[in-house]
């Protein structure tokens, strides 16, 4: 029987069960990636509960908690748990972040992958959120500073400019010093420009021998291989990219004047002590002057004479704007997987009329045919567009006016009738235009024919065309009436390969066994048409044929070249504990002679996880400690085709009526005027440069991945270096090509990255790089077989064939020097400046008569006067070391990151020194006046190349600030928007005086134009 008192406890229990429901909290919200991605199946918990739940196929969740003071936790295998107290949220919309623990990351290697805690090679791998928003026309830009040991330099940002890309330094004089570039495995035959960086997934560095040597031939200068985003199984996602930069030179240009008095004043100066014409006298120049009206000192002064021009306000743009724009749509399911990007990039230039434009069409389609049967096919389309604006004075004399009277409607202010270089006057005269296509197709087959086999299939067809188009009109032509000319160039590489990969284990024993074959063809072919001479410029270069019968040139050449591969690899481990990989690749090319048509390339890697010993248990702080070692062979293969046949050459001469061709042994390269060197003559045991390399490293990781330090020392040995050997006068020939010399490379790579704070919504993290590299010259040759020359003072070198004719005529410039680093600067010590007529007496010689105010020189020989055996070798343009540091910062949806960039400890030669108007005046004018700067004399001739040019080029420089915020909308279809502000270029700290310390391999700075700063302001929507 039910008693009152058992219904109110009944009723009490009931009441308080919906009390007790009713003070439940639902929470609803969107798990994200930090690419936009919707994640299934991340676990949502209440902590200290048994309260869970997880997200859907599109990220979503439902929750309900006890109450407002609870937090939930998120956690999903790869990512870092992120714990959010609920407070008076009732939607929670969560980005998760990667996990910081690298150890089961898959780094890519060529013809696999392997988990990073297996790696026993030196590899670097950089992801596509460390380069996200930063605007780049290719993705070589966005290496420099990211890399340790990979040197990149950047020295034009003009548009379609590449980067130079250098792996542990340079180790040939004649074959290719570029890294071998890889892309979704195909060895691409260009560099990285046609590479949309918003389709980078990731990019790999290989830098030592183990992981080079599977790429045999290819791979003496290291490997860049580049993975492309691919389609993922989940429903359809939209993103739209979007990015509007503007650009600014960063400094003023240091050779044009604001003070035309001073400039004049100077330049009658320059006259009177040299005994020329002295031209600021009020009267028209003569033919040294090149015409022209030149002002008095007086008109300018007073202003009588009234015109001023900025030349540069008609040559370059004061600024100039890229608009960079995505459009792509990624998906699937299991089935088929799929991404599809349209990329389109137009660029202004510096130069006003300087426009460059590109589309780019990337898709990839992943097909899984049978369970065990996977079809990969991508395809890029590549269209370029590039008008290029020329021959731009914007030194011309700024006293002279663009217009007659600068009244337009007067016409053009020209100085004579022969003067071709107004800017304004040439402005939309010049046809310079250069349209390119490519197109790359790639299929991949995957079939696992087994748990432990699979056999992978590849198909590469690459090709592209090239169209230059050029006409100078006959009013802008000195010589001829009209110049016209048309270049066509295609090119065209296939590439298949097979390899078949083993898998198994037994007991705590695990192996990959991997072999394969690689089959690969190339052919080039070029077209050159030009005609001089036209009866109209109307045509422009359409017509060609209506040239001058004795002004029509033609040109043309075909090259084809083959490889053959077969390639194995044996990666073995016991334990994940004690680690090894053994590699070896026989190539056989076309390029080289019949007798030494293959070469193997070994290598073979160690490595040793301490960590997974039991002394190491105890260092429970402690994610990581690896040792490794390797030693291999790789090679180079970059030179002509054909270098070693017997080549015949062809040369035309006109006879007064129709042009005849001559054809003969041998192929000719001209020295100017009627000079030339012969080469062309066989060499069947010509060979690839081989280089040897040890590395030894360790791969540290403490306090939950929090600090990760990478170390590696290198030593490289190349040998067999191409180069050309001197041939006797009786073989009709100067030079043949040959394997004869030696360089060695050695140094360190450091990369150290750290967590430096780490809580709940903030972070701070940090990313520092080091690369010391050493270069020196072993072997190249003696003085008989390759011309070596050995001076004054026992230094044997070779000249590397750099001119700077306009500067300093034909003295040698830099050398190839025996026990010295490549390209060292070769020329006189500088001591000072001759101060009076006594010192003008005594001194050595290097002209006729010494006179005051001119340099005066180191007499090393100690014969008394100046000539070539006082030179020494007197700079160095190899930097001491390169190094990087990345910070990134992180609160809640803000993000802030910087990356400095920096090269030490190097030469540069100065050809823009005593040019700019701010050295000018500071000119020798008297005893003692200055020990430093000669005077302006007119009649001093061609200077002495000497230490006097070259500057310390170190130099540290803001490379490039990024300020985002990620924006969250899933009840309006956009699953992530991120807006953000990006500055490149922003600063660089240094002592050197030119525009710009960063400059070629060469080390020489020409001074063009100042580089550009650029702001961009960018978004990127996922819907």
């Amino acid at each position: 029987m039910i008693t009152f008192k058992k219904l109110n406890f009944i009723f009490l229990f009931f009441l308080l069960s919906f009390i007790g429901v009713a003070q439940k909290i639902e929470i609803k919200g969107t798990v994200l990636s930090q690419k936009g991605e919707f994640l299934p199946q991340v676990a949502v918990f209440e902590k200290d509960t048994k309260n869970a739940t997880v997200t859907d196929f599109d990220g979503k969740f439902t929750i309900s908690v006890n109450s407002r003071k609870s937090i939930l936790s998120f956690s999903y295998l790869g990512f870092l748990t992120q714990d959010i107290l609920v407070s008076k949220k009732n939607i929670i919309n969560v980005i998760l972040v990667e996990s910081s623990t690298s150890l089961d990351e898959i780094v890519i290697i060529g013809y696999g992958n392997v988990r990073k805690k297996d790696l026993t090679g030196s590899v670097s791998t950089l992801k596509a959120e460390q380069i996200k928003g930063i605007p780049a026309s290719n993705a070589g830009e966005l290496l420099q500073g990211r890399v340790a040991g990979l040197n990149v330099i950047n020295p034009s940002d003009e548009p379609g400019s590449q980067a130079t890309l250098r792996i542990r330094g340079s180790s040939t004089i004649k074959g290719n010093a570029s890294p071998l570039i890889v892309i979704d495995g195909f060895p691409y035959p260009g560099g990285l420009d046609e590479i949309n960086p918003a389709d980078i997934e990731s990019i790999e560095v290989l830098k030592d021998a183990s992981a080079s040597a599977i790429y045999g031939s290819q791979g003496a200068n290291g490997v860049i291989i580049v993975t492309r985003k691919q389609g993922k199984a989940n429903r359809m996602n939209i993103y739209l990219t979007s990015q509007t930069t503007t650009s600014s030179f960063n400094k003023d240009f240091e050779n044009v004047w604001k003070n035309t008095l001073l400039m004049a004043e100077l330049a009658n100066e320059k006259a009177i002590n040299g005994g020329g014409v002295v031209p600021y006298v009020g009267a028209s120049g003569d033919e040294e002057l090149q015409g022209g009206f030149y002002p008095s000192l007086e008109q300018i002064r007073s202003g009588d004479w009234p015109y001023y021009t900025d030349w540069t306000d008609y040559v370059y743009r004061k600024s100039s704007e890229i608009q960079n724009t995505n459009l792509g749509v990624y998906g699937g399911s299991d089935k088929i997987k799929y991404n599809v990007n349209l990329n389109h990039w137009s660029q202004e230039g510096s130069k006003i009329d300087n426009n460059y434009e590109k589309i780019n069409l990337f898709s990839t389609f992943n097909i899984k045919l049978l369970n065990n049967l996977k079809f990969t096919l991508n395809t890029t389309y590549t269209n370029i567009k590039f008008r290029n604006n020329n021959f731009t004075n914007y030194t011309r004399n700024p006293l002279w006016p663009v217009y007659n009277s600068n009244n337009p409607a007067e016409g053009f202010y020209l100085v004579s009738d022969n003067d071709f270089f107004h800017p304004a006057y040439r402005r939309g005269k010049i046809t310079d235009e250069t349209k390119s296509e490519d197109f790359l197709v790639s299929g991949f087959l995957d079939w696992k024919i087994t748990d432990q086999i699979t056999f992978n299939s590849r198909a590469n067809i690459k090709s592209g065309t090239n169209i230059k188009d050029y006409y100078l009109p006959s009013i802008l032509s000195q010589v001829y009436d009209g110049i016209g000319s048309i270049e066509n160039t295609t090119d065209s590489k296939r590439v298949f390969e097979n390899y078949i990969t083993y898998k198994n284990s037994f007991k705590n024993h695990n192996y990959t066994i991997m072999i394969g074959n690689s089959e690969q063809s190339t052919n080039d072919r070029r077209l050159f048409l030009e005609g001089r001479n036209f009866l109209s410029d109307v045509l422009g270069n359409e017509n060609l044929s209506s040239a001058s019968v004795e002004n029509q040139f033609v040109d043309n050449f075909q090259f084809n070249t083959g490889l053959s591969s077969y390639y194995g690899r044996l990666n073995y481990s016991i334990n994940s504990k004690y680690l090894l990989t053994l590699t070896g690749r026989f190539d056989g090319s076309s390029k080289f002679g019949k007798n030494s048509k293959w070469g193997f390339f070994p290598s073979g890697a160690l490595a040793w996880n301490l960590l997974d010993e039991k002394f190491m248990q105890h260092f429970d702080k402690i994610n990581q400690f690896k040792i490794r070692a390797s030693y291999g062979v790789s090679g180079n293969d970059g030179i002509e085709a054909y270098s070693t046949q017997s080549r015949f050459g062809e040369d035309q001469f006109y006879n007064g009526s129709q042009w005849q061709s001559v054809i003969g042994p041998g192929v000719n390269s001209s020295l100017g005027g009627r000079l030339f060197q012969w080469r062309g003559i066989a060499n069947d045991n010509l060979k690839w440069e081989s280089t040897s390399q040890l590395n030894i490293g360790t791969d540290f990781e403490a306090f939950d991945s929090k600090l990760k330090v990478t170390f590696d020392y290198y030593y490289k040995n190349t040998t067999d270096l191409l180069r050309d050997q001197v041939l006797p006068l009786s073989s009709g020939f100067d030079f043949m090509l040959v394997n004869d010399g030696e360089i060695d490379n050695k140094g360190v790579d450091v990369t150290l990255e750290g967590i430096l704070l780490k809580k709940q919504e903030l972070s701070l993290s940090g990313t520092l790089t080091f690369n010391r590299n050493r270069n020196e010259i072993i072997s190249i040759g003696s003085e008989a077989n390759a011309g070596l020359i050995t001076d004054f003072f026992e230094n044997k070198f070779l000249d590397t064939g750099v001119s700077l004719e306009n500067t300093f005529g034909s003295q040698t410039i830099s050398v190839y020097a025996l026990g010295k680093p490549l390209n060292v600067f070769y020329g006189y010590k500088q001591l000072g400046i001759i101060q009076n007529n006594d010192q003008a007496q005594n001194f050595p010689t290097y002209a006729s008569v010494n006179q005051p105010g001119d340099p005066y020189y180191a007499d090393l020989s100690g014969d008394g006067i100046i000539t070539s055996d006082d030179r020494v070798i007197i700079g160095d343009p190899n930097p001491n070391f390169t190094g990087s540091l990345a910070l990134n910062f992180k609160y809640k949806k803000f993000e802030i990151s910087t990356l400095f960039n920096g090269a030490f400890g190097y030469d540069i030669l100065d050809t823009r020194k005593f040019e700019r108007v701010t050295e000018k005046p500071l000119r020798w004018t008297g005893e003692n006046t200055t020990n430093s700067w000669p005077s302006l004399r007119g009649d001093r001739g061609t200077p002495l190349f000497s230490d006097w040019y070259l500057a310390d080029g170190s130099f540290l420089r803001i490379q490039n600030v990024n300020l985002a915020y990620t924006f969250n909308f899933p009840d309006f279809g956009i699953k992530s928007f991120k807006a953000y502000l990006n500055a490149t270029n922003l600063h660089t700290f240094t002592s050197f005086k030119g525009y710009d310390p960063e400059v070629g391999t060469n080390g020489i700075y020409y001074g063009f134009r100042p580089r550009v700063r650029r702001f961009t302001i960018g978004f990127n929507i996922n819907f």
